[in-house]
């Protein structure tokens, strides 16, 4: 409902307020009919601990169709949202659709045919993803929970690679220019300039630019075109490095994605655990482990997870630098932002991902 409400409100949301009488009147500005009372609108903003009904979830997807546009930052083209945002966000994720019943002879098959299709909806369509994947604590039928968490969780890991990577890089061209930044910064003077240099030039690079995304320096980052879906994690971690592209929506997209890789690969890392975290060998699952959850969902200063981050840097192609610890730590405060915004504990999520690991613990040999 936060969420919901905060995309109404927009600059007048504050977390945490009920704030009724303004969501109602930014739906009736927005030609949204309620249907419902101020009473039960009251009712629906209080925080409760259940899934809330079916009804009110479609109330909420039907008043978002007309009274919430999102904007896209390579061209603030104002756009609705998909078709049961909601609905998905709350019951209709990854988790749900591969533990839809079934009658079926041939469940592995299933299962690994609709992790294979589920595409989310939104950067916390994936993150909720993540989330319920860590807190799986048992299988699916006759599919055990390793087979499951293994598919679920490899799942979210592609479609970050499919967003970040470099080679299909989807969410890039939805990024804003630096070009765009610049100019929605800059003074009539500034813009009457920038438009002088490039004048006699079609078409006119100061506006074609001006919607062209943005990608990372991939040479600072040390990331090479080829790298693997299964290391999606490293590759947003190292993205840090690069202090020029973590700006404005950059740094916002970025530090959601990377919280999620975070938990998708540690959900898979713990499904083979006798691997990757057993032994004296420190791998590198282990190791950004380490590194991600200190920086993202702890709160100690850098002097004490330094060590972290350095050694996991030390796995990468680029030089550490302390722009790039900086930028992990602007990770940090960009995500928790988030999830506090929405009236969520930080803590609490993290308990809630590591479920998982809690029920299926690492048994020593010997």
């Amino acid at each position: 409902m936060n969420l919901f409400k905060r995309e109404v409100l927009r600059s007048s949301y504050l977390p945490g307020k009920s704030q009724a009488d303004l969501l109602m009147n930014a739906l009736a500005a927005a030609g949204v009919e309620l249907g419902v009372s101020r009473d039960s609108l009251i009712s629906w903003l209080q925080p409760v601990a259940v899934s809330p009904k079916q009804g009110k979830i479609a109330a909420l997807d039907r008043w978002a169709r007309q009274a919430i546009r999102f904007t896209r930052p390579s061209d603030d083209a104002r756009l609705p949202l998909p078709e049961k945002f909601f609905a998905s966000l709350v019951r209709g994720g990854l988790v749900d659709a591969m533990f839809a019943p079934t009658k079926s002879k041939h469940v592995r098959t299933l299962l690994l045919g609709k992790a294979d299709g589920y595409r989310a909806l939104s950067a916390w369509h994936l993150h909720v993803d993540a989330i319920e994947i860590g807190a799986l604590s048992s299988g699916f039928q006759d599919v055990s929970w390793r087979d499951v968490t293994s598919m679920a969780a490899s799942n979210v890991l592609r479609q970050l690679s499919h967003l970040w990577g470099p080679r299909s890089g989807a969410i890039f061209p939805c990024l804003s220019s630096p070009q765009r930044r610049r100019w929605l910064s800059a003074s009539a003077s500034e813009r009457r300039a920038m438009e002088a240099v490039f004048r006699d030039l079609k078409p006119r690079p100061v506006f074609s630019q001006m919607t062209g995304g943005a990608r990372p320096a991939w040479n600072v980052c040390g990331i090479k075109a080829d790298a693997p879906w299964s290391q999606i994690q490293k590759t947003l971690f190292a993205i840090a490095a690069d202090k020029e592209f973590l700006q404005a929506d950059h740094l916002a997209a970025w530090s959601m994605d990377l919280a999620t890789a975070a938990l998708a690969s540690t959900a898979l890392a713990w499904t083979d655990r006798e691997r990757t975290y057993g032994g004296r060998f420190v791998s590198d699952e282990r190791l950004f482990w380490r590194a991600l959850d200190s920086a993202l969902f702890g709160n100690a200063p850098l002097r004490e997870i330094a060590p972290a981050l350095l050694a996991a840097m030390g796995r990468c192609d680029a030089r550490p630098s302390r722009g790039w610890l900086v930028g992990l730590l602007r990770g940090r405060r960009a995500y928790q932002s988030e999830i506090r915004g929405l009236g969520l504990c930080v803590d609490n999520v993290r308990t809630l991902a590591m479920q998982g690991v809690e029920a299926n613990p690492l048994q020593e040999l010997g």
